[in-house]
């Protein structure tokens, strides 16, 4: 049971990956303790685990990193939990091509409209972000680092590796128009990916590359409410990924997906 091994999640509260872990965890009722972890910080409070990025989960004195292999892990641990992935091994080899998509594919585009925005858009973002992580870090940001913090996400030196597949000349709309019709070709006419009638690990990892950013009222993450297909995923996702636990405090969140 979930109560004899307690579960801890190390977490950003923008991180994509984070939040693929958290709906996750949702989706398979689990209980867990979060720990936002302090900007200023992160590299001494994620020593213990050898990384210098989250997501890292504890479970009781075991160490998870790595998004994708956290969730297969807590899939063995905890059988007994509604299933994030099936048992017939062809439909699982599947599934996990469409978690591989999210991320080589789908997450990118995320991170792309974080650097090609407008400069206005990056800096409203950009302070947006920076009153999120003030908020969440365990003793709040340091006044001056709140202040440039959009200086230092429009200078992020780590997307650039994540988005380097990207033609640079492509305009954000595009990219994202592109990404929102893979997304729901992928759906394959099913309500959740690969034409599943519940949802698995990649349709996790897929919400926690469209909410957050949405969520947080953010310029150029809106696009996908505007598709049929997609916003219906959302409505039918929300109650099973992000329910019981909230990804944020409600004082956060300026999109609520519950009334989505």
């Amino acid at each position: 049971m979930a109560g004899e091994r307690p579960i801890t999640v190390y977490a950003n509260p923008l991180s994509p990956y984070v939040n693929k872990v958290r709906a996750f965890l949702n989706l398979k009722g689990l209980n867990y303790r979060l720990h936002y972890v302090d900007p200023t910080r992160q590299k001494q409070e994620l020593e213990f685990s050898g990384q210098t990025a989250v997501p890292v989960v504890t479970v009781g004195h075991e160490v998870l990193v790595d998004s994708t292999p956290i969730c297969l892990r807590l899939e063995e641990i905890f059988p007994t939990h509604p299933p994030g992935l099936p048992a017939d091994a062809a439909l699982r080899d599947k599934l996990l091509a469409l978690d591989r998509w999210v991320s080589a594919s789908l997450i990118p585009t995320g991170f792309y409209t974080s650097q090609n925005l407008p400069l206005a858009a990056k800096l409203r973002n950009g302070w947006l972000s920076g009153t999120i992580h003030s908020v969440t870090a365990p003793q709040g940001l340091p006044l001056w680092m709140k202040l440039m913090w959009p200086v230092f996400v429009v200078r992020a030196r780590f997307v650039s590796g994540i988005i380097d597949h990207i033609d640079p000349a492509t305009p954000v709309s595009e990219v994202r128009r592109n990404a929102c019709e893979d997304f729901i070709a992928r759906l394959e006419g099913g309500p959740f990916l690969g034409g599943q009638s519940s949802p698995s690990l990649p349709d996790c990892a897929a919400y926690g590359h469209f909410i957050p950013c949405w969520m947080g009222g953010m310029v150029g993450y809106e696009e996908f409410a505007g598709y049929r297909e997609l916003a219906g995923w959302v409505q039918r996702m929300t109650p099973l990924a992000y329910t019981p636990k909230p990804f944020w405090p409600k004082q956060l969140v300026r999109r609520d997906p519950e009334r989505f």
